[in-house]
């Protein structure tokens, strides 16, 4: 369920939202760009993603930027050569109860 409202600043944004997910990969580069719509759920993704990667500190990059409402965190893998993205990147979305990426 999805409510938006209008906060103080009249902007429009979302309220009770699910977490999203979007993954790009090419050659030896993945990535998943987590979508949070409150600080709550910017924690939850902040302690499954410090979980699920602290013995996986060689190329990896952690990214986050909010727009308006939207806070991001992007977890980046270069040179993936042995594709090790793959099974931290589903034990992500299995931990945070995500069914689809975008």
């Amino acid at each position: 369920m999805c409510i938006i409202y209008k906060n103080l600043k009249g902007k429009y944004s979302l309220k009770n939202q699910n977490i999203g997910a979007i993954h790009h990969s090419e050659e030896r580069y993945s990535s998943l760009t987590l979508i949070a719509y409150s600080l709550e759920q910017r924690e939850r993704i902040q302690g499954v993603i410090n979980h699920e990667i602290k013995n996986e500190s060689e190329n990896i990059n952690i990214s986050e930027s909010e727009v308006d409402e939207i806070l991001e965190t992007t977890v980046e893998f270069h040179d993936d050569y042995d594709k090790k993205s793959g099974a931290v990147f589903n034990n992500i979305l299995k931990s945070l109860d995500i069914k689809e990426c975008n």
